[in-house]
């Protein structure tokens, strides 16, 4: 299992791009060392990894490889995880939920938050009830956090690339009561990207609610809201 990590590791060394991992740095903001591979050579990576795990039925090995590959210098590395786990959405369930939680407490980049809640919104597909664990992350004094817990309420389809609701949209509003005067940069995005969503979906729910909390909403949040959608 090492052995495989350390080539995983190795391989990302070799295809490290200066200029690329440049711009890529300015654009997710994090600490971790950046590679600045190319989409090929990241997908490339991915899909011999989910070959190699495919067949991997112990389950301590598999959490041992995620934890293995999280720990790794490399920002490529843990979004590599994270992309194997919407690959490999059949394992993702609540036995993962702990990891999820660990690693969301070690991120200093909304790319890593959002993909940490694209697979948190797997297990929430399949145990809706762990849904409401996020109103406690929604007044998180960890912006990151907040972030994630947005994107954890909805459901992006591993199959199809669709995204849904986890929740009716009239309770999904409800657990945004803490959140909805939100003024941290990295988490304004991405409440005007669900409340967007919801709009979408149940104009008519969104419009009672917005009618009593437009006038709490960070106005770059309104601004969204209220953009004419465009006509072909």
């Amino acid at each position: 299992m090492l052995a495989k990590i350390d080539t995983i590791e190795r391989e990302i060394f070799a295809r490290r791009d200066q200029k690329k991992a440049s711009v890529l740095r300015k654009k997710v903001n994090t600490h971790l060392q950046i590679a600045g591979l190319s989409r090929a050579d990241r997908l490339n990576i991915l899909r011999n990894i989910n070959e190699y795990v495919a067949a991997e039925d112990d389950e301590f090995m598999w959490l041992n490889l995620l934890q293995e590959l999280w720990e790794s210098p490399w920002f490529e590395s843990r979004l590599i995880i994270l992309q194997l786990l919407f690959l490999q959405h059949h394992r993702v369930d609540t036995n993962i939920w702990d990891a999820l939680d660990l690693w969301t407490d070690d991120i200093d980049t909304w790319v890593l938050a959002d993909w940490l809640g694209h697979i948190r919104g797997i297990v929430n597909k399949k145990a809706p009830y762990l849904s409401m664990r996020m109103a406690a992350w929604l007044r998180s004094e960890k912006s990151l956090r907040r972030r994630s817990a947005l994107v954890s309420l909805t459901y992006l389809s591993p199959e199809n690339g669709e995204l849904s609701l986890i929740l009716k949209p009239q309770e999904t509003l409800a657990f945004l009561e803490p959140i909805v005067s939100e003024k941290h940069g990295e988490v304004i995005p991405a409440l005007a990207w669900l409340l967007n969503f919801i709009k979408t979906l149940s104009p008519e729910a969104f419009g009672i609610y917005y009618e009593n909390i437009q006038h709490d909403l960070h106005p770059s949040v309104r601004d969204f809201l209220t953009i004419p959608a465009a006509h072909s």
